[in-house]
């Protein structure tokens, strides 16, 4: 059985094909074939249908067992295919860094966990829960923090962030989180973004965001719905 890793064949368009039909009308059989290279004839019909790389190893058997000479560039052959893994990995490695960020920031672990943790919430193997905040009256406090939201926060359905300059905001990024721990009774996740000189302080919880958008706030674009300052305050 041809293991995943190991090297192949990248034929031009049709090339595999030609070397698989070469065999069968050198006296193969599909069955035989699929016999010598230890592997299902559905793999075989795979290989000659081109959905599949070749390995190389098994390129070599049948040239042996049935006196077929070899690629004159089965090394060019084989570096394709190098090639064309690496491209592969490549839009991977991208692909992944656009949905998860790059795991070796805070950042990037904070973003992958987020996404991860999503995607197992809607294929329910994990619950959705609710972090124990504190849930106070309408007080100065609590005015001041809802002015903080509308200038420089926003809600999402699942988050509460506040942005500030990682420079010139720095100490107020210490009274924000003082304020939000005496409220709420947590303390806010702080990361400083590397995209741009900001940091955010980001609260998480199905009943705090309740408690917020009954108290006057909404979620989404606060321009768009221009939400303004709640009546109470």
């Amino acid at each position: 059985m041809p293991k995943l890793n190991e090297p192949r064949l990248m034929f031009p368009q049709g090339g595999q094909r030609l070397f698989i039909e070469k065999l069968l009308q050198n006296d193969a059989t599909t069955v035989t074939l699929s016999n010598i290279a230890n592997v299902s004839t559905r793999t075989l019909r795979d290989w000659r249908a081109e959905k599949y790389h070749i390995p190389v190893r098994v390129v070599k058997t049948f040239c042996k067992k049935y006196k077929v000479k070899l690629p004159d560039n089965i090394s060019k052959l084989r570096e394709n295919w190098k090639l064309m893994r690496k491209e592969i990995s490549t839009r991977g490695a991208i692909a992944r860094y656009k949905i998860y960020g790059n795991f070796s920031t805070p950042e990037g672990r904070r973003k992958g966990g987020h996404n991860a943790l999503q995607i197992l919430r809607k294929r329910g193997v994990a619950a959705w829960c609710s972090k124990d905040y504190l849930y106070p009256k309408k007080s100065v406090g609590l005015a001041e923090f809802v002015g903080i939201l509308l200038g420089d926060g926003g809600i999402t359905k699942e988050q509460v962030t506040i942005t500030l300059n990682t420079n010139a905001d720095r100490e107020y990024v210490h009274f924000v989180s003082k304020l939000g721990n005496t409220l709420f009774g947590q303390k806010p996740t702080i990361s400083d973004r590397k995209d741009c000189m900001a940091t955010n302080l980001r609260y998480s919880g199905i009943k705090l965001i309740e408690f917020l958008l009954k108290i006057g706030l909404k979620c989404g674009d606060k321009v768009r719905q221009q939400v303004d300052v709640p009546n109470w305050i």
